[in-house]
């Protein structure tokens, strides 16, 4: 059996904690007709072995593996020893905006994402507009949306017993800068309007809104994926906002343009009715039936607001239909089986993996180089410690 490696950017025990690696990768190769043909094991950079890599057809790289330092020798070695190398990506991440926590780690690293992205076979990426800026970096993309593994929608409690929830939530900060204060204004506004009918709850991180925190009801600091998804099972919400600068804001709309419908999909999972800006992520879903798509504007996101608060039928249809729209377009099997594709390609680079003592000698080099690269890191955060 063929064995496929993922590599996992935190470590291996904490792996299932990584929602993007679970998302995009781990629960793709989790299906019966990838397991009958492949062995896939998770290792993180510390764990992995050179048997691992010799014995291995595939290996995956996710997001943040292509900006390090250490990866560029396992890269080279991979390729030496004849190993198919793919590549997910998820976010445009070479424009990370300011107001992300991760900006600064991936600004630096940019060079080292250019060299690394020379050895992948294959890059996959979330949706078609990042495959489009990701040309420029590779000539063999594939688009791989994201897709979850739905459940039965969860029942509703009797509206008359509870007001209307509405939640904003985010793992990375507001993600809007020019509609910011007329998107507060309209929470404002609303909690004036609606009084007790109304409860707003703020969920994640948010270190770049600045504000009273009387403008939320409720305020949940960043939870792990797992926790939050149970939370978001169980709170009963109704609506949720999901605002992202669109091209108002001309040094964000690169990468915001390339996200994908996550928020749609979690919504959708949880018969939430979403409120989206109207920017390419979202512009799938249809307006006023799966939810509601509006520009950036104090008058369109109050007024959509407002509209679904009064209007309860409204918010069951939508509920209905987006869930019906998730599942049929973007449950697992749909991922699973472009996934098996895919690792059937380029594990046939196998097939092609040279035997020259000279090639293994190389590739036995590039590992060592590895490993040492990873000692040391390993030793500096020793001694840092100690400090």
């Amino acid at each position: 059996m063929k064995k496929v490696i993922i590599i996992s950017n935190t470590p291996i025990e904490q792996s299932d904690r990584d929602f993007i690696l679970n998302l995009r990768v781990i629960s793709n190769l989790d299906s019966s007709s990838i397991k009958n043909s492949y062995d896939v094991v998770i290792r993180d950079l510390n764990s992995l072995e050179q048997k691992d890599l010799y014995s291995a057809s595939v290996i995956i790289f996710n997001r943040a593996a292509f900006f390090s330092k250490a990866v560029l020798p396992l890269l080279k070695a991979a390729a030496k020893s004849g190993i198919g190398i793919i590549y997910d990506i998820d976010d445009y991440l070479l424009e990370v905006p300011a107001y992300s926590a991760s900006n600064s780690a991936y600004r630096s690293n940019m060079s080292l994402f250019v060299k690394n992205m020379r050895f992948a076979d294959v890059v996959t990426v979330s949706t078609a507009d990042l495959a489009s800026e990701m040309k420029a970096y590779s000539s063999n993309i594939i688009v791989v949306p994201n897709t979850l593994e739905f459940r039965k929608l969860p029942k509703r409690k009797d509206s008359a017993t509870k007001p209307v929830r509405i939640l904003l939530s985010s793992g990375d900060n507001l993600k809007i800068q020019s509609f910011r204060d007329d998107f507060l204004k309209v929470i404002s506004d609303v909690k004036k309007r609606y009084i007790n009918r109304v409860e707003i709850i703020l969920v994640g991180r948010f270190d770049n809104l600045k504000t009273d925190d009387s403008l939320f009801d409720k305020n949940y600091h960043h939870m792990r994926h797992d926790e939050y998804d149970k939370f978001l099972y169980e709170l009963d919400a109704d609506i949720a906002l999901v605002p992202l600068a669109g091209k108002e804001d001309s040094e964000t709309y690169r990468m915001h343009r390339c996200k994908s419908n996550i928020k749609f999909l979690e919504n959708a999972q949880n018969g939430i009715c979403g409120i989206y800006s109207r920017v390419e992520p979202y512009l799938l879903v249809e307006n006023m039936s799966e939810g509601l798509v509006v520009e950036n504007s104090y008058e369109a996101w109050f007024g959509a607001l407002c509209s679904l608060i009064d209007n309860e039928k409204l918010r069951e249809k939508i509920r209905e239909n987006a869930y019906k729209k998730a599942v049929s377009a973007f449950s697992k099997e749909v991922s699973q089986r472009v996934w098996l594709q895919l690792l059937d390609k380029a594990a046939m680079k196998e097939n092609q993996k040279c035997c020259f003592s000279s090639r293994l000698i190389s590739s036995h080099i590039c590992f060592m180089q590895f490993k040492s690269y990873i000692f040391i890191k390993k030793a500096i955060r020793f001694f840092l410690s100690r400090e």
